[in-house]
């Protein structure tokens, strides 16, 4: 990764960026074709700008991005210098801010764009719907979209809690088959108590539902326990 970053105002900065990209949806080229069938890769960084913005009240953040895909010219599931390409450019965008509400903390952040799968978590849950599908003759890129709001109540010094809300939508690029994920809904519930000056103990109980194109849904229901020491 290569970034540069230029203050603007007290409180207010911009950082621009060019960060590597993951090469295919496998660890490298070498990946191209083999049993798992990748015909798409990355072949320059992705690009990124970032504005924020911080105060008293709280901090704020708007920030871009934009990557390249292209399909790999294969024959008999190996590289073909003399094969065709077809590329397809992708772009996101997210907005995210943390307000301070007297001692509490309201945070609030909304993402989207398309092929922009593996910068959010539950859509790259999905095999088909990482960011890009190659059809065999174009890149589909898959639209995806998500939000969540969390608050932080501070009971006292030694004890605090948090309920977050999260959902997750995915639009049909015209690819999409039946397990994969279509809308994905999030809660969780937590508080945390720092019982000694270096250790601190959480419980967490979390919910989750999961719909598929073809309409099919499941749930998740979790309890989380957490201790953690800080040593120095």
């Amino acid at each position: 990764m290569i970034r540069y970053t230029l203050p603007l105002a007290p409180g207010i900065g911009l950082a621009v960026s060019a960060e590597n990209s993951p090469g295919t949806d496998g660890n490298d080229v070498s990946d191209l074709g083999g049993s798992k069938n990748i015909t798409k890769f990355q072949s320059i960084p992705d690009f990124v700008a970032n504005l924020q913005a911080s105060g008293p009240w709280g901090s704020a953040s708007a920030r871009g991005i934009t990557m390249n895909f292209r399909s790999a010219p294969l024959a008999g599931g190996a590289l073909d210098p003399n094969g065709s390409s077809y590329s397809k450019q992708g772009y996101g965008g997210a907005v995210s801010t943390a307000l301070k509400v007297g001692g509490d903390t309201l945070i609030l952040q909304a993402v989207g764009g398309a092929g922009i799968g593996r910068y959010i978590f539950n859509v790259g849950l999905s095999p088909h719907e990482g960011a890009v599908f190659d059809t065999g003759t174009e890149l589909a890129l898959w639209d995806a979209f998500a939000y969540h709001a969390g608050f932080t109540h501070v009971w006292s010094p030694a004890f605090r809690s948090n309920v977050v809300w999260s959902q997750t939508f995915i639009k049909d690029n015209g690819n999409a088959v039946a397990g994969d994920n279509r809308r994905m809904d999030q809660a969780f519930g937590n508080s945390f108590w720092t019982f000694a000056k270096s250790a601190e103990v959480g419980l967490e109980y979390g919910w989750g539902r999961r719909e598929t194109f073809d309409g099919s849904l499941a749930h998740q229901n979790r309890i989380t326990g957490t201790v953690h020491y800080n040593f120095l």
